[in-house]
């Protein structure tokens, strides 16, 4: 097939259209036609003879004006892909070609074949290159290791190779041209190829045909014989299924061996107490839990970024040096192998930066490793941290150690075994006037007189006062104290040395004052004592032995005084003690009971004194004095039995109170029922009238008198702890409605006005409603009784947040009372005088009783009252739970 050139398309906006037919019909050709497109798409002129050819094709047509879309769509699928590839198509007798110009402008041309010797020809042709192309192609797929299969647009076998029936060995009779893709699956079932686990045999086989009609990715298949087929499939454009089958069992097993082993070693790093990571090109791939807490991290702020990020900046480099992924023959610290590092080679101490500043330690080593696919470094780091401070804080003691030898005030001396002198403290070289480089390997006996020398005479633990010689010759009194230690298979002794001159004096001026003193309390029930603190000794001037009945000679120690002590009392003596030393007391004050070692008798004393200080306000010396406060406590033992008896005198009242009430209550209760009798004319009339008068009266008193022996036996009940509540769920509410009730018909004939403020929805209580009920009514009564014409009474009740707590209010305008007085007014049989009071009568029972009633359930009970100004009775109850 031939073409005539094409010439150049010229452009729309230059070229008349005119001119452009003539060049498309010039382009066509005798025989042809040509059409011409803007680089949009759209039609520019088409010459007359392509609408003709194109019917003549067989190809839809294209309605006059259509872009060169609608050209390209009517062409056959091949067509057009062969006509946009390579620019030139043939069709059912044309032959077409398209140009396109730099401007994106394009040119179409179509030429009819050049007849039918032609045409058997090109026919002919295409057939031989048809079949050469396709015996290449079935070549092609037999020499294939994985199995291929095409099926045709109706889901039939077209053709598959040798490996495909293969690895279908079973069914391989089955495999033809021509069978269907649901037929082979169902032969695969019948054959038992198939790993059905959990499925049945039609649900495998509709899964199938949907994954092979909508093909996504790769499927792979479990057979019954343990192999694994990987399974490849692709839709072509016309509709057809091309199926790759591979056999992956081999790759499978070795995935699963190289995952078992990478788990156990996971799992070995994971549990291992050393740092284990691995770098690739330098960056932290991979770190387990030991790693991660060395580095005080967290495994998403580590993995992606250089170990070097998180070390010392001064260790930067040497730690990138260590992770660098290099060729081994770089690195003269590596095994060449990749086996480690080489024998001979050391750790590498890394200080490690932990977040907040914290340093920690490690030793780092590193080995290089190539799986294949990639070359990195394994890293092993152990932490040194705790080693290191361990270390460092010996180092800090030592140096503790040699401060405080250096700062205290006693001048401490070390010698070894035979008495040699090694070493002097500063205040030792400021006391003996010698450095201590001057005096190294000479005898102490050299220092101190009276010392023997020889491990066997060393007096270790003893406290000795002896004299000290001066580098100028002069002398001084000392005291020492040697302690020794085994260091290194040699005992090493350390003696302490204290000029003891100030002290000395001041036991002499002590001593002076002692006698003074003795003389002034010789007349006295008192005995001095003096301690020397440092040697233990004590000091009990003569008279103390009649005094305290103690053998002053079987205590010559502070330490042997507790024994003539109380048992019960030793505790206190020596916390009472210890505190004034300490210095937390100023003055030492212990009354104690001692028992004499001469006589055996019991005493009370008093034991006091104060402790002498030195400049650093240690306690060197006490004295004081023990007196005999056996009397003073007798008259106490009187004064509590005195006591205990005015209570028993008092529990005794409120007993027979209790009894003489019960006792008054039966006649009381016969008198209000036979006058209301009476009163009501249950047995007729009465007659004078006058009479019904009285019996009302009786009634009225007899009721009263009641009420006030029922006010008496619960004060009476209260104090001998009788009174017992009798709790449930109560309405408070209600309680206050009955309580004003009750009130009211008093109120009204006082020309009180009552007020209140209750609101709704408020809790139930659990208490006694009887109780509760007196307590409002006694402090309403109250209320009212001491509020002259005209005032008001205010109840209020509400609930506190958030503990719960209900809280109840009775406010008046009354006389009100000093807050001097609520005392008064809260005790038993006491009434505040004043002169509204005498105008009503009262035992002084109604508010004892009501805190008391208060108290029982958990309350309080509280006035606020002022002269004038009326009184506010609060009351506040807990929420209570129900007893179990």
């Amino acid at each position: 097939m031939t073409s005539d050139p094409t010439p150049e398309t010229p452009a729309a906006a230059s070229v008349s259209p005119g001119l452009i037919l003539t060049l498309l019909e010039s382009a066509g050709g005798a025989t042809g036609a040509a059409a011409a497109f803007d680089p949009a798409g759209h039609l520019l002129e088409v010459s007359s003879r392509l609408s003709t050819l194109w019917a003549q094709s067989g190809l839809p047509s294209v309605p006059a004006g259509a872009p060169l879309s609608d050209w390209l769509a009517a062409l056959p699928l091949t067509v057009r892909q062969t006509l946009e590839t390579i620019g030139a198509a043939d069709s059912v007798g044309i032959t077409l070609r398209r140009q396109t110009a730099a401007d994106g402008s394009c040119l179409l041309t179509v030429q009819p074949l050049s007849g039918a010797v032609d045409i058997a020809q090109t026919l002919h042709e295409a057939r031989r290159h048809a079949r050469t192309q396709e015996d290449r192609l079935l070549q092609a797929i037999e020499v294939m290791n994985d199995g291929f299969a095409l099926f045709d647009d109706q889901d039939r076998l077209v053709v598959c190779n040798r490996p495909y029936r293969r690895l279908l060995k079973r069914i391989e009779a089955w495999i033809r041209p021509g069978v269907s893709f649901r037929e082979i699956m169902q032969a695969v079932i019948d054959a038992g190829l198939i790993d059905l686990t959990g499925k049945s045999a039609e649900t495998w086989i509709q899964a199938r045909l949907i994954s092979h009609r909508n093909p996504r990715g790769v499927l792979e298949v479990r057979l019954n014989d343990g192999r694994i087929l990987a399974i490849w499939e692709a839709r072509t454009p016309n509709g057809e299924t091309v199926m790759i089958l591979s056999d992956i069992t081999l790759r499978r097993r070795a995935e699963r061996a190289v995952a078992q082993s990478e788990v156990r070693y996971r799992q070995l790093a994971e549990v291992s107490p050393n740092l284990i990571a691995v770098t690739v090109g330098g960056f932290l791939r991979y770190i387990n839990p030991a790693g991660l807490a060395l580095l005080g991290r967290t495994e998403g702020s580590v993995l992606g970024y250089r170990l070097a990020d998180f070390v010392s900046p001064d260790h930067e480099a040497e730690v990138n040096r260590l992770t660098e992924d290099g060729a081994p023959e770089a690195r003269p610290d590596w095994d060449v192998t990749g086996a480690g590092p080489v024998q001979g080679s050391s750790w590498t101490m890394v200080p490690v930066l932990r977040p907040g500043g914290e340093l920690a330690y490690m030793e780092l080593a590193g080995v290089p490793f190539h799986d294949g696919t990639r070359q990195g470094v394994m890293l092993v780091g152990r932490d040194l941290t705790a080693e290191r401070q361990a270390r460092e804080a010996a180092l800090q003691r030592q140096q503790r150690l040699e401060t405080i030898m250096e700062a205290v005030v006693d001048g401490i001396v070390t010698t070894d075994d035979a008495g040699r002198i090694e070493h002097l403290n500063r205040a030792a070289e400021q006391m003996f006037g010698y450095a201590s480089a001057e005096v190294a390997g000479r005898s102490l006996s050299d220092l101190v007189d009276g010392i023997p020398i020889g491990s066997g005479d060393w007096m270790v633990g003893a406290i000795e006062e002896t004299m000290g010689r001066r580098a100028t010759g002069t002398t001084f009194p000392v005291e020492l104290s040697v302690s020794g230690v085994q260091l290194g298979g040699q005992i090493v002794y350390t003696v302490v040395v204290r000029d003891i001159s100030e002290r000395q004096r001041a036991e002499r001026a002590l001593r002076s004052s002692e006698a003074r003193y003795a003389l002034a309390v010789s007349g006295t029930n008192e005995a001095i004592w003096d301690w020397d603190i440092l040697s233990d000794r004590v000091y009990f001037s003569p008279h103390a032995r009649d005094l305290l009945g103690v053998d002053i000679a079987a205590v010559p120690r502070a330490r042997d005084w507790p024994l003539v002590i109380h048992p019960e009392d030793r505790p206190h003596f020596r916390d009472q003690m210890i505190r004034h030393l300490r210095g937390e007391e100023p003055y030492f004050s212990c009354e104690y009971r001692l028992i004499g070692n001469l006589d055996g008798r019991e005493r009370w004393v008093r034991h006091r004194g104060m402790a002498l200080r030195d400049t650093v306000n240690r306690a060197w010396r006490m004295a004081g004095s023990v007196g005999d406060i056996s009397a003073y406590h007798a008259a106490l033992q009187d004064l509590r039995v005195a006591k205990e008896q005015a209570e028993l005198a008092s529990r005794a009242k409120t007993e027979f109170l209790a009894n003489i009430g019960h006792e008054l209550r039966t006649p009381l209760n016969a008198i209000i029922g036979f006058s209301d009798a009476i009163r009501s004319g249950v047995f007729g009339p009465v007659q004078p009238p006058q009479y019904g008068e009285y019996a009302r009266d009786i009634m009225d008193s007899g009721r009263h008198l009641l009420d006030i022996i029922n006010d008496i036996l619960d004060v009476s009940r209260i104090d001998v702890g009788m009174m017992v509540l009798q709790p449930e769920a109560v309405d408070l509410a209600q309680i206050a409605d009955s309580a004003l009730r009750l009130i009211s018909v008093r109120a009204v004939a006082a020309g009180v006005t009552l007020h209140s403020e209750i609101p709704s929805g408020l809790p139930s209580y659990w208490g006694e409603g009887r109780r509760l009920k007196q307590v409002l009514v006694n402090l309403l009564g109250n209320a009212v009784k001491f509020t002259p014409e005209g005032g008001s009474v205010t109840l209020r009740l509400w609930q506190e947040e958030p503990d719960g707590t209900l809280c109840l209010s009775v406010r008046d305008t009354g006389i009100g009372m000093r807050p001097e007085d609520i005392p008064v007014a809260l005790t038993p049989f006491r009434q505040v005088d004043n002169r509204l009071a005498r105008r009503y009568e009262g035992t002084g029972l109604g508010l004892p009783l009501s805190k008391a009633f208060v108290e029982l359930h958990g309350g309080t009970l509280t006035l606020h009252s002022a002269p004038d100004q009326g009184t506010d009775a609060l009351v506040r109850l807990p929420r209570r739970q129900p007893d179990p």
